[in-house]
């Protein structure tokens, strides 16, 4: 049987301490954060607005090829940055915040990370894929496809690609050997017919994705009977995130469209280093129900966000 994960990222977060908001995309202290304009692909002129980026790089190496980071700027909506060819396109200063905890730029309306009272707008993924997380041999026990070896891809949206969805899709199936799962990624606005867009991307295969973040992830899903015709669900949730953190001040939340949430259980796990949720689904005889789940200290999210949809 194939199992994956979809996992994406929706967070522009520009940290230069550990004290940072929760966030999938970090500068480290004592890297070089440089200022981009342009995407390299499309020449830059005086008609448009084109792609800003602060890319990451570390002095002590030599000959980088790439950032260790790139982060896509916004380049539209009201508070985003204005870059074209002219040579004075909103200044484009680059500067620490007062308290040493934020990277601030000139011509953008606020902190580059997301403050309370702060409107960002960035409502472009910062990546998006399908994830095969379960790399256990006996969690497939097949000899001749070995599931657990296959790698999983990675997006990497370049530039603003604007408003829009990452879309989940199970096609239906009767065989195994049909790949059936499908992630995409569908703008807010519709496409009209014979119109020019121009998606920029960078795909990452292997398995796992590429510069991962601080949250915890979602290693693990098991689901069998529980108690009074319920459905009993055990995640397991691993990371680094979580060995800093007393067990107690980890908050739990799970929620379900429909149906009721019963005994939801927190503990940690020796055995991965994470900690484990489980709870039971009354399913009040519905045949569909999404299921949503997040650690979280002091309501600030310390995971990904964790989807299931139940079907009977």
């Amino acid at each position: 049987m194939k199992k994956f994960s979809v996992a994406f990222g929706l967070t522009l977060t520009l940290a230069l301490c550990g004290q940072a908001q929760n966030t999938n995309l970090a500068f480290v202290p004592g890297k070089l954060a440089v200022y981009r304009g342009g995407d390299g692909i499309i020449t830059i002129t005086t008609g448009r607005q084109h792609p800003a980026f602060i890319d990451e790089y570390d002095p002590q190496a030599a000959n980088q090829a790439s950032p260790i980071i790139s982060v896509a700027l916004p380049t539209n909506g009201p508070n985003a940055i204005w870059f074209n060819a002219h040579a004075g396109s909103e200044g484009q200063g680059l500067s620490r915040s007062a308290s040493h905890q934020y990277l601030t730029m000139t011509g953008y309306h606020g902190d580059l990370n997301s403050e309370a009272g702060t409107p960002s707008g960035t409502n472009y993924p910062r990546g998006f894929g399908l994830m095969q997380r379960e790399r256990d041999f006996f969690a497939y026990d097949d000899l001749e496809s070995h599931f657990e070896k296959r790698p999983s891809l990675w997006v990497e949206p370049i530039g603003d690609w604007g408003e829009g969805n990452v879309i989940l899709v199970e096609i239906p199936t009767k065989e195994e050997i049909h790949d059936n799962i499908v992630s995409f990624w569908r703008p807010k606005d519709t496409l009209k017919a014979k119109g020019e867009y121009n998606f920029t991307y960078r795909l990452h295969w292997g398995h796992g994705r590429p510069n991962p973040g601080r949250l915890a992830e979602f290693a693990k899903l098991s689901i069998g009977a529980g108690r009074g015709g319920t459905r009993l669900f055990v995640l397991e949730a691993v990371g680094q995130a979580l060995t800093a953190v007393e067990p107690k001040a980890l908050q739990t939340t799970v929620t379900a469209s429909k149906g009721t949430i019963r005994n939801l259980v927190l503990q940690p796990n020796p055995e991965t280093g994470g900690m484990r949720i489980s709870f039971d689904l009354d399913t009040k005889n519905e045949n569909l129900i999404e299921l949503r789940g997040q650690l979280k200290v002091q309501d600030k999210p310390i995971s990904e966000t964790w989807l299931y949809r139940w079907t009977r």
